[in-house]
């Protein structure tokens, strides 16, 4: 066990910020099982666990772009690999607890309300925040870019 983490410590900060989505792996798993049985019990666990990787990384990913969108300070090249892992340790931490609680909730508005909610409205529900919330910071940086452009060509 101590040579795996070895390993780990010895790789790249990209790869390592790349092997910290195996926290989110679990939730997404549980997430199949509760919202979409029949896919859990027809799919191969190969897909399962490829459709699993892939939510969690586009996930961290979009949550990784929206905290480096709302810090923008330039980061010293000594810190670069910290900066990285920190960013997707933030990403992953936030999207383990946003995932939780969206299962209890869902779970919870199905087992005491009788409202069930497929796993497609379930990931509209999971994605649309990080989305939204990268959109505003899109915009947010294209009227900022927009004013200086503005105020250097009034110069």
């Amino acid at each position: 066990m101590s040579s795996i983490i070895d390993e780990i410590n010895n790789l790249h900060s990209s790869l390592k910020a790349i092997v910290l989505n195996i926290f989110l792996i679990p939730f997404w798993y549980v997430a199949i099982y509760l919202f979409n049985n029949e896919f859990y019990k027809s799919a191969d666990n190969l897909i399962m666990l490829a459709m699993c990787i892939v939510l969690s990384l586009v996930s961290t990913f979009l949550t990784s772009v929206m905290f480096y969108k709302a810090d923008e300070e330039v980061k010293d090249d000594s810190e670069e690999d910290w900066y990285i892992i920190d960013l997707f340790s933030n990403s992953i931490s936030l999207l383990c607890t946003w995932l939780s609680f969206l299962i209890f909730t869902v779970y919870s508005l199905g087992f005491l309300f009788n409202v069930y909610i497929y796993f497609y409205w379930f990931l509209v529900i999971y994605f649309f925040p990080l989305i939204t919330f990268n959109l505003f910071f899109a915009i947010e940086k294209y009227y900022e870019n927009k004013s200086k452009n503005k105020s250097k060509s009034t110069k």
